[in-house]
């Protein structure tokens, strides 16, 4: 195969006899001869001649069946040839058989001659075989060694037939099997491997017998992968296998899996225990591990806080005397020996083991609250300080001062926080603070002190280290070694280096798990390596092994294509040049770097010199595509990266030449241009000559007049002439009957009486005699005259004298004059419209067809901050807001264009970066001839309008001392809940709730304690029933919960008895920290008892009573029964409220006698 032409040519076998000779195994091609092994021997080809020559001829048994042959030429320019006959060393002369035993595999290492056979893989010392695979002693199940490779590291690579492979050191003698496993993705495909091979760029291919060529990294992969193929099947067969916590201990990595498992990983045996029998009843998730005194870990679980004790591998549930059993999320200790513990729904908390206290950090809108109750990170750094990443921002506690400080992100504030959920904290060997979100890495800035009061600031170094990405999710976060930041993420394993500030995101290729992280599963082990745990396990990462490969690959040019034809789909390798023939308007190029590396992200870059000003980033693409290409020779430079991510030097160089056409040739386009120029130099002075006597000729025929009445009739005025000798006045006003200047009439008016407007005569007459006395150059008036309907019209007359007499009297004035009366009335008009505009209270803005601002009020500028001078000319996107997308201003663009007119609410923003929300009328403003002109667009700045009606509707729905529903929004969701109950055909419980001897209290602490108490109780009631049910405040001391999706009564009850639970904790209300107060409640049912919020209400309120009759702080569930007696009560005690009214009551006294006295 002739790799520049694609021609074929065929080679017949040295002897035609039989078909063995035709069976070629082997391959040698050397300068000046082809070495062909066969099953018949070893022939010699010469390429130029032909002539094929039988070297060795094979007889043996084992020649036929052998599946394979090999010839080498070693450092010392021996040929070697193996067979099923065994080893043969060729010479000039002779053949020479070193040993008789089937050889199938050669590979020359260390200068030693290596063979693989039937017998295993055996080196050659001077004319003796020593074994070095199997050792002595050893098991393997092989039954040949069909293939051997030299990796760069100097290891043999062995095919086991069918056994899979060795991975063979020959400087130890150390040996590693590799086998087919079918649960490891990426591991080998088959254990039946015929061929192998190490290409340039250093990767190995395997060639199997049954499912084709694999590819992989000699070196293995960057990263350690543990999983546990224990995993039994099942639904939780996915979570079993997802890693949510890791941590290590001496010889140990601990594992806590999403399906609620407890494992130990032996570094040693490499064995996994599972110890999940051995965890607390109930179990619960393990989410987080910390350190605990005497080697002992503390373990953070979804049902509360778990103390291990990883020798003896037993476990102690920790009481945090707190309601229920938290489920705990994040968990970190401080310097002081405690441990701050972040939960799911429930805020943080602060544990001292020592003296068995919690501290409970809240969330709410106040600002020592946290942001949200999901806590999914916690950090305590180096001063102290506590960090909470949330489900809504970042939180940082001082505990010193109280105070807590909150970022979020802020769209017109490029340092705020990028993102509002955190997932991963950490602190650096250097004291900086990295923050891992849903959009990516940033960086505490740390304030001086004159900054300390300004909002907390981040820096983002992945928006530069990953160019063209989007920002990935960090989960988890670690350090090795010092300054390198490793994050667990979406979209792999991230390496950023701080002090190059360069990122790197490795793949399934380097031995990851998955592309997918779970947040804050990092641990370090005790060799200082980290664990970051995904989906399907855990991986570990030594910095050591975590090696950076630059693997540069050359660029080959794989096809092109110009024109509509084919240049190199058939038979092109590599072209010295491309020519493209003239009149060639297509190139089409593809490229590939020969990169076959499982962790290679190959990305290309491509420039044409001498055409394109700089590099052109391809992206993954391999075409490349030029059209019309102007004539002239280029050079085409492609470069892909390496596997470092960087530009490789070894990048493809290509001469591109294009032909210049015949008729582009410098002498055809100069004998071109003189024939086509004489002519048209001639004919253009021939032109000139008959112009100028045409001239001449029109000028002798009155010239003057002709431009004169031209002149008048194009510009709309008139000529007039005043003889001041006689008074008359001569006007010349040009008629155009047919309406065009061809039919053009002149019509001279002698007048004597000239008639003026009495109010403006004196002013006529005095500018007269200002230019006749020479005061002013030119005679200039507006005034009013007669009009051609009788009425006056407005008429600006210019002229000045153009005869005196010889004593330099005037004796003629001429000149022009125009009626401005129209011209006068828009000015007014103007003038009027614009003093409405600058003295209306609403912006107004003027802009064209292309939304560019052509005018605005004062109102404007006092609404945006933007002056007139700084707005005309922009395009009106200038106050265009970050609350909205680009698409909103383009759709309401897009009507307005359609409709004329747009009407609406907007958001805009002012000069100094401020929004404020508008009324927005903006219309379309005809011209005279009722095409499209410009737009005007009235703004009204509604924002304390909105922000008002906020306020208000707040109020109407919710309870302003507690910002509980009041009573009004409990109706309206306890209405939805029962029509969803319906729906669903679920129950719905109401608890009604009344604070026991409140009043007491109220009146003897004041009307201010009681209501700290309803706030404490307020937060009591919505921390014990959680965020599922609405808790709602009626008024008083009455508050109500609503349970939805009720399965059975008994449900409601329970939650009545745990928030009694609850309040038997003293409430924490200000400066009352012992005031302990019980509720009664009383419990009514849908659709049990009612079907109707009222009756629900009602029914609920009456049991609530029945609760406080027999002894108050318990619960009451509602009977029919309970109607009864409050209508007996209520009919005795109207009874008795008339007796009374009658006065119908008399006391009787009945002494008591002693019978005995």
């Amino acid at each position: 195969l002739d790799l520049r032409s694609g021609s074929i040519r065929r080679f017949a076998a040295a002897t035609a006899d039989r078909r063995a000779g035709r069976q070629v195994l082997a391959l040698r091609a050397e300068p000046q001869a082809i070495w062909i092994g066969t099953v018949a021997g070893l022939d010699r080809l010469d390429p130029e001649t032909g002539r094929r020559t039988r070297v060795l001829a094979l007889t043996g048994a084992h020649s036929t069946g052998a599946p394979n042959q090999q010839l080498l030429r070693d450092r010392a320019g021996r040929l070697w040839y193996a067979t099923g006959d065994g080893l043969f060393r060729i010479g000039p002369r002779s053949a020479i058989r070193v040993s008789a035993d089937p050889a199938y595999a050669l590979v020359e290492s260390g200068g030693s001659l290596w063979i693989g056979g039937a017998a295993g893989v055996r080196r050659l010392q001077g004319d003796r075989l020593v074994p070095a695979w199997p050792r002595p002693g050893t098991v393997e199940h092989f039954t040949e060694v069909r293939a051997l490779a030299q990796a760069p590291d100097g290891r043999l690579w062995i095919s086991a037939y069918p056994g899979g492979l060795r991975r063979f050191d020959p400087a130890t003698g150390d040996v590693l099997a590799v086998h087919e496993m079918r649960d490891i993705p990426g591991s080998l495909p088959e254990d039946s491997i015929n061929v192998l091979m190490v290409d340039r760029g250093g990767m190995l291919w395997v060639g199997g017998q049954y499912r084709g060529a694999a590819v992989a990294d000699p070196r293995g992969s960057r990263f350690i992968y543990l999983t546990d193929p224990r995993v039994v099947s099942g639904p939780s067969a996915a979570a079993n296998d997802s890693i949510r916590s890791v941590t290590g201990t001496p010889g140990a990595v601990w594992l806590g899996t999403d399906g609620d498992r407890l494992l130990r990983y032996d570094l040693a045996r490499g064995a996994f225990a599972d110890l999940t029998d051995r965890l607390p009843e109930p179990r619960g998730r393990v989410a987080g591990f910390a350190p605990s005194t005497g080697g002992r870990l503390w373990m953070a679980t979804g049902t509360g806080l778990v103390e291990l004790d990883p020798a003896l591998k037993t476990m102690r549930p920790v009481d945090l005397g707190l309601p229920g059993r938290p489920a705990l999320r994040s968990i970190t200790p401080d310097r002081q020996g405690g441990l701050w513990l972040g939960t799911s729904g429930g805020g943080a908390l602060h544990y001292l083991p020592g003296q068995g206290r919690v501290e409970r950090l809240e969330s709410g809108p106040g600002a020592g609250d946290l942001s949200h109750p999901n806590v999914h990170a916690v950090l305590v750094d180096r001063r102290g300080r506590v960090w909470f990443g949330t489900g809504d921002g970042l939180d940082m506690f001082d505990p010193s001062t109280r105070t807590m400080r909150h970022a979020r992100h802020v769209v017109d504030r490029p340092d705020s926080l990028p993102g509002n959920v955190v997932r991963a904290l950490y602190e650096d060997r250097d004291g900086r603070i990295w923050v891992g979100s849903h959009a990516g890495l940033s960086r505490f800035i740390e304030p001086d002190r004159r900054g300390a009061a300004r909002p907390l600031s981040f820096e983002h170094p992945l928006d530069h280290a990953l160019p063209g990405r989007h920002a990935p999710i960090i989960f988890s976060l670690g350090e090795a070694p010092r300054g390198v930041l490793w994050a667990g993420t979406d979209a792999g394993l991230l390496r950023y280096r701080a002090s190059t500030r360069s990122a790197r995101l490795f793949g399934l290729g380097d031995g990851l798990q998955d592309l997918e992280f779970n947040g804050g599963a990092v641990g370090r082990l005790s060799d200082g390596s980290l664990a970051f745990g995904g989906v399907r396990g855990v991986n570990l990462v030594d910095p050591q092994r975590a090696f950076d490969d630059a693997g540069a690959a050359p660029v080959r040019l794989l096809s092109a294509r110009i024109g509509s034809g084919v240049q190199g789909d058939r038979g092109l390798w590599q072209p010295a040049s491309l020519d493209l023939p003239a009149g060639a308007d297509l190139l089409r190029l593809q490229v590939g770097a020969l990169d076959f590396s499982p962790s290679a992200d190959l990305r290309y870059r491509y420039r044409m010199e001498g055409f394109d000003r700089g590099w052109i980033d391809n992206g993954v693409q391999h075409d490349i595509t030029y059209t019309h290409l102007p004539p002239g020779s280029y050079l085409l430079r492609v470069q892909s990266t390496d596997r470092s991510g960087g530009w490789s030097t070894r990048e493809l160089r290509l001469p591109v030449r294009v032909a210049m056409p015949w008729w582009r040739h410098p002498l055809v386009l100069l004998l071109a241009g003189i024939v086509l120029v004489a002519p048209l130099l001639l004919a253009g002075w021939q032109w000139r000559e008959r112009r100028r006597r045409e001239r001449d000729h029109v000028r002798t025929l009155g010239e003057r007049e002709e431009r004169l009445k031209l002149a008048l009739w194009a510009s709309g005025e008139q000529f007039w002439d005043y003889d001041l000798a006689d008074g008359m006045m001569y006007r010349m006003l040009p008629r155009d009957p047919v309406g065009s200047a061809r039919g053009l009439l002149s019509e001279v008016i002698a007048e004597r009486e000239h008639r003026i407007h009495p109010e403006d005569d004196a002013h006529v007459r005095r500018q007269m005699r200002r230019h006749m006395r020479g005061e002013i150059p030119v005679f200039e008036s507006q005034h009013r005259v007669p009009g051609p309907d009788g009425g006056w019209i407005w008429v600006r007359a210019r002229g000045r004298v153009v005869e005196r007499d010889a004593r330099g009297r005037a004796l003629r004035i001429a000149g022009t004059a125009r009626d401005v009366t129209s011209t006068r009335r828009a000015e007014r008009e103007r003038r009027v419209a614009s003093e409405v505009l600058r003295s209306m209270a609403e912006a107004v803005a003027v802009f064209d067809d292309d939304f560019h601002f052509i005018s605005v009020n004062p109102a404007f500028t006092r609404m945006t901050g933007y002056t007139e001078r700084e707005v005309v000319g922009q395009s009106t996107s200038l106050v265009d807001s970050r609350q909205h997308d680009a698409s909103v201003y383009h759709r309401m663009r897009d009507e307005l264009r359609a409709e004329g007119r747009w009407y609406g609410e907007l958001w805009q923003q002012r000069k100094d970066g401020s929004e404020f929300l508008c009324l927005l009328q903006a219309s379309v403003v005809l011209d005279n001839a009722g095409q499209r002109g410009h737009w005007v667009a009235v703004l009204s700045d509604i924002t304390d309008q909105k922000r008002a009606e906020q306020e208000l509707r707040y109020l109407a729905n919710y309870d302003v001392l507690t910002g509980l529903p009041n009573r009004a929004l409990l109706s309206e969701r306890l209405s939805r809940a029962i029509v969803r109950a319906r729906r669903n055909g679920s129950r719905i419980g109401l608890l009604f709730l009344d604070l026991d001897r409140f009043k007491d209290i109220n009146d003897s602490l004041g009307h201010a304690a009681g209501d700290a108490i309803l706030r404490a109780t307020a937060g009591r009631l919505q921390h014990a029933v959680g965020g599922q049910h609405v808790v709602a405040r009626l008024g008083g001391d009455e508050f109500t919960v609503v349970i939805e999706n009720l399965e059975h009564a008994e449900q409601a009850e329970e939650l009545a008895r745990e928030l009694l639970v609850a309040f038997e904790q003293p409430l924490d209300a200000g400066d009352l920290r012992d005031i302990t107060i019980s509720p009664s409640i009383g419990i009514a049912l849908y659709p049990d008892h009612a079907e109707t919020p009222s009756d629900l209400l009602k029914h609920a309120d009456t049991a609530m009573y029945q609760a406080k009759a027999i002894g108050r702080r318990t619960f009451t569930r509602y009977t029919g029964t309970m109607d009864a007696d409050v209508r007996r009560r209520a009919t005795l005690s109207a009874a008795l409220r008339k007796v009374l009214d009658r006065d119908e009551l008399r006391l009787v006294y009945q002494p008591k006698m002693s019978v005995t006295g």
